[in-house]
């Protein structure tokens, strides 16, 4: 900034590094007051470990002097440079005060900088970037093709069943167990009294894997990195003073690279579970007969066992016969 007798206009804040750097301004004189009455504008601010004492004078004429890290730089009607700190920067001018008004964009500045950096370490990593993400979309790739196999192994009834189950967060497959008792009342006729008592078959494990959107996400946000970078690269080629709009942006996207490899080994360790998961549970997904019977030839794919729909029958059977056994039911009901 200019001092008061020019038209006022902003000027590149300075981020000073130590006290050094401050007593080495030109018409810095140390206990120098600041007051509402002599500010002329301000030259930087400073954020370090050195101890200042602020020179903001009190209606007393004493200096307030108290002991800070984090201040300003600011230069006077007379020319002259001291420093002030943070606290009384805020609390003894007014908010809409000329100083408040280039402290606050001194520190939008410095904001602005910080991420133009983080922008400019990016690209310095770019080509190891650019390896990750196509790592991470060929293995998001070889990941779709696969579940797009489950979806025949297990078909699209049950799949959506896992779809909705990753939404609600339950992940474990229950079914009715019914209990038939007979009683003889005293005129000897017979009546039936039916119980059912939900059971706990399992836990399917890995459910996320099929949480809808989810490698669509993945995809989306390699694309959104992969045009950050190139929209990064005009940026700084670019001769313009930057957006701090599109600086902000920037920096948050190309600040989720990393993230893509995380979420997409987060996915293939949710399959390595679901691939763990006991096959016989998928065939209590739907009480459909015809989707328990892909199930049913699906789980004994995967437990190394042959035989066709026939076979699958009679497996399925047998599963249900010792499932009712261990239960000591009549008869067990799959939730729709």
């Amino acid at each position: 900034m200019t001092d008061g007798n020019d038209t006022r206009q902003y000027l590149t804040p300075r981020i000073f590094a130590s006290v050094a750097e401050i007593e080495a301004v030109p018409g810095y004189v140390p206990n120098n007051p600041i007051g509402t009455n002599n500010y002329a504008g301000l030259l930087g601010h400073y954020d370090f470990g050195e101890e200042l004492r602020c020179c903001f004078q009190k209606p007393n004429g004493n200096l307030c002097r108290e002991v800070h890290k984090f201040g300003f730089v600011a230069k006077l009607l007379n020319s002259t440079v001291t420093v002030i700190g943070n606290h009384c920067a805020i609390t003894k001018f007014d908010a809409d005060s000329q100083l408040n008004r280039d402290r606050r964009h001194a520190l939008a500045y410095q904001e602005r900088e910080k991420k133009l950096g983080r922008v400019a370490d990016f690209l310095t990593q770019e080509t190891a970037i650019s390896q990750v993400l196509e790592r991470v979309k060929k293995g998001a790739g070889e990941l779709a093709q696969r579940l797009h196999e489950y979806k025949d192994e297990l078909g699209e009834h049950n799949v959506r069943r896992l779809e909705d189950m990753a939404k609600t967060g339950r992940s474990d497959i229950t079914l009715t167990a019914v209990y038939v008792r007979y009683e003889v009342d005293k005129s000897g006729e017979r009546h039936e009294e039916r119980q059912q008592v939900s059971h706990r078959l399992g836990t399917i494990q890995g459910l996320e894997l099929f949480r809808p959107g989810s490698l669509q996400q993945l995809l989306s946000s390699i694309q959104s990195v992969r045009l950050a970078l190139l929209e990064a690269n005009t940026l700084m080629r670019s001769a313009k003073r930057p957006r701090t709009s599109a600086i902000e942006r920037l920096a948050a996207t190309l600040g989720t690279w990393e993230r893509c490899q995380t979420t997409l080994g987060r996915l293939q360790n949710h399959e390595r579970a679901f691939r763990a998961t006991d096959p016989s549970l998928f065939c209590y997904l739907a009480d459909d007969r015809v989707q328990r019977y892909h199930s049913a030839r699906a789980a004994m794919q995967r437990l190394g066992l042959e035989g066709g729909k026939n076979r699958a029958k009679e497996w399925l059977a047998a599963l249900d016969a010792k499932i009712k056994a261990q239960l000591g039911a009549q008869q067990i009901l799959i939730a729709r």
